[in-house]
């Protein structure tokens, strides 16, 4: 919640009031048609099957969710007649009793589906459709539907909106961005804007709005057609030179830098699969315990300077890779014509993505300032002319 939102005088269009209150007469219906066929469920012997209970659950969420919508329409009329704007103390609740309702209303309507599935193409198969293994399901799905939100509402980032009195989960440039990473770690892919859309309870034009803004900020790199994310450092949505696996899942890093950046942010043991200079030797490292182990020297290469580096990031990131001398980087930059920059080895570069991409997981993270940017850059010796900034207020 939002203290400076807590009393404010606006202004209510008059429409708002029947509007509200023919929602909560609709509502009203809804709540009682659920307590009805509750009840007949309950009462009546010949209801007690398992279809019957799949039904019994449906109704119980919706009489839930009804009455979770009854009291904010009822908080909302309230609002309107009494012409202020606040966020009382019972705000963050009601949405997450909201989500939660809402939630367990789909997965009984996918599980009422599967039911009917199981009991047509699977006839036989009677455990399936017995009462002891779609009990086991429905508790299974009041408990994902429990736990799912639980984080954001213990969190405190339900907030409340003025313009329509309604609360929603945060959507801030550091909030989506970690939502991205934190599903790329765990499903090997971006959510999609449809996706985030239904987490943040925004519209799909506000999320391609704020993931334009994150990319402004360098935070991501969008599809130019789709504006779906193609890039969020150090993770690629399309595949690279660097494949990137633990025991959690497997990965494409944009670069050999955000291919270590990866392990830093998973602090688990990684292997990293690449081809020196993306030709056709193919090494591995490996991370264990947080040290490197390989098997031979290991260079990186950064042709590109870092304040030229978001002129084409894709590119910068495409041609940041790995060789075993100096001598294969010379001619590797002879053979396709690009400049010779500075050579790291890989022991100094690891210590650096674990310092760079060291915040990237959090829940307030901002992007490194120049000025700060310049600092790790000093602090691990990159010296060279590549890693020249301008010192601007700007973020890197």
């Amino acid at each position: 919640m939002m203290e400076n939102q807590n009393l404010s005088a606006f202004f209510v269009e008059t429409w708002y009031i029947p509007v509200n209150v023919i929602s909560m007469i609709t509502l009203l219906i809804t709540i009682l048609l659920s307590l009805i066929y509750l009840c007949i469920i309950i009462k009546d012997k010949t209801c007690h099957s398992v279809s019957m209970l799949l039904v019994a659950n449906l109704c119980l969420s919706t009489f839930l969710f009804a009455m979770d919508l009854f009291g904010m329409a009822l908080f909302m009329l309230h609002n309107d007649l009494e012409q202020i704007s606040y966020a009382d103390s019972f705000c963050p609740a009601r949405i997450y009793i909201g989500y939660v309702t809402c939630s367990v209303i789909n997965f009984s309507l996918l599980l009422q589906a599967f039911h009917r599935y199981l009991c047509t193409l699977y006839p036989f198969r009677l455990f399936y459709r017995s009462w002891k293994f779609q009990l086991i399901l429905l508790i299974l799905i009041w408990i994902i539907s429990i736990l799912s939100p639980l984080e954001y509402y213990l969190r405190n980032e339900i907030i409340y909106v003025v313009d329509n009195q309604l609360s929603y989960m945060e959507l801030s440039l550091s909030r989506i961005h970690h939502i991205i990473l934190k599903d790329i770690i765990q499903n090997g892919f971006a959510p999609s804007i449809l996706s985030l859309s239904t987490v943040f309870q925004r519209s799909q034009e506000e999320i391609i709005q704020y993931l334009k803004d994150l990319q402004e900020y360098h935070g991501v790199v969008l599809h130019p057609k789709t504006f779906e994310v193609w890039i969020a450092h150090p993770f690629s949505l399309s595949p690279t030179n660097f494949w990137v696996e633990s025991s959690r899942g497997q990965w494409w890093g944009n670069c050999a830098w955000c291919s270590l950046g990866i392990a830093a942010l998973l602090k688990e043991d990684t292997t990293i699969t690449t081809t020196l200079g993306g030709e056709f030797k193919q090494i591995r490292i490996h991370i264990k315990d947080g040290h490197l182990i390989t098997n031979e020297c290991v260079l990186i290469h950064f042709p590109i300077p870092m304040r030229h580096a978001w002129d084409n990031v894709v590119y910068t990131c495409s041609v940041m890779q790995m060789f075993t001398s100096e001598i294969e980087v010379d001619i590797w930059c002879q053979r396709h014509q690009i400049a010779k920059g500075d050579i790291q080895p890989i022991e100094n570069i690891w210590k650096f993505a674990q310092k760079w991409y060291g915040n990237h997981l959090n829940e307030n993270w901002t992007k490194w300032t120049n000025e700060q940017a310049k600092s790790i850059f000093e602090e691990f010796h990159l010296t060279h002319d590549v890693w020249t900034i301008p010192q601007t207020s700007s973020r890197f």
